[in-house]
């Protein structure tokens, strides 16, 4: 089965391009100003329209927003015509149900916090496993608790493992938690915050290929 690589913090239109054309399964957008991959909603719009034009199929569009008011992210997805909302803040979900299919970040710190997350799955569409370094909600380039998340995944079938992933550590990421439903990766593809290492996106492509075959 091929591999679904959610390729996220995109900023201009040659990163998201490359990673089109190479297999992503998804594009993600950030949204929230704090971030150092933050991009308004007028640039996105921009990529996302000549995306739209040039591409017979484009990947499913994630908008990343934190602790954005319901009403102000029901904006964004209506006008940038976003597939998925990725919640990454201490957001309560029922507040945001209509805005489906949701996914939602946690940190698996422990066995304690695995009933945690398997209640949140069954809350939202997909759970983002990420990792947190002091007050950075992502991006770190610190890998998860992948013992964790296999167990995570081996009893729910919607989660996404993210944290520190790169093409030096793809093949075993994916042989580690093969039951994922999707691997993101942001810092780990980059030459600087935002702007993506083209070299490393191919790597990573050509390496999630060897796991596939």
């Amino acid at each position: 089965m091929k591999t679904r690589i959610k390729i996220c913090g995109l900023t201009n239109y040659a990163d998201a391009k490359l990673s089109a054309d190479l297999g992503a399964y998804a594009l993600g957008f950030i949204f929230a100003e704090e971030s150092p991959r933050y991009i308004s909603k007028k640039h996105a719009a921009e990529i996302l329209a000549i995306l739209r034009e040039s591409l017979p199929t484009v990947p499913k569009i994630v908008g990343v927003f934190v602790n954005m008011p319901a009403e102000e992210v029901a904006n964004y997805k209506r006008e940038l015509s976003l597939d998925y909302v990725q919640l990454h803040g201490e957001e309560t979900l029922t507040e945001y149900t209509e805005l489906k299919p949701l996914v939602k970040s946690f940190h698996l710190e422990s066995d304690k916090s695995l009933d945690r997350a398997i209640d949140l799955s069954e809350n939202c569409d997909y759970v983002l496993l990420d990792s947190r370094v002091g007050n950075q909600r992502g991006g770190t380039g610190q890998v998860a608790d992948w013992t964790l998340a296999s167990k995570l995944c081996r009893q729910r079938k919607n989660i996404i493992l993210a944290g520190g992933l790169g093409p030096s550590n793809i093949l075993e990421a994916c042989r580690s938690v093969p039951d994922a439903f999707a691997y993101d990766l942001s810092s780990g593809v980059e030459a600087s915050p935002g702007v993506k290492d083209h070299e490393k996106l191919k790597q990573l492509f050509a390496n999630t290929l060897v796991q596939e075959t």
